[in-house]
């Protein structure tokens, strides 16, 4: 299990902050949710499932956020694909 306050200092703050929407409330929504899906320990679904990463999100859940909320926000996309240095892709929901 990975340290939840280390995950807070070193992932969400962090990311929340480069993409301009960090506050009290956005953090501890993340971190509560990382908590809430994967205890901060899984990377893939139990029984291989889709679902992959600290927030277990599906493929195609990936899939339709970049393609029905971000393509609507391009600041804010292109602040998220710099984090993931362009595009992510489904692949990398684990990391």
């Amino acid at each position: 299990m990975l340290d939840p306050q280390h995950f807070l200092a070193y992932v969400v703050r962090p990311s929340l902050d480069s993409i301009g929407l960090w506050s009290p409330a956005a953090e501890r929504l993340l971190l509560g949710t990382a908590l809430a899906e994967s205890r901060l320990t899984w990377l893939r679904q139990h029984g291989d499932g889709p679902a992959r990463g600290v927030y277990q999100i599906e493929p195609a859940t990936h899939d339709d956020i970049w393609a029905h909320y971000l393509a609507h926000r391009e600041r804010l996309a292109e602040r998220v694909a710099r984090l993931a240095g362009g595009p992510p892709r489904p692949a990398q929901l684990a990391w």
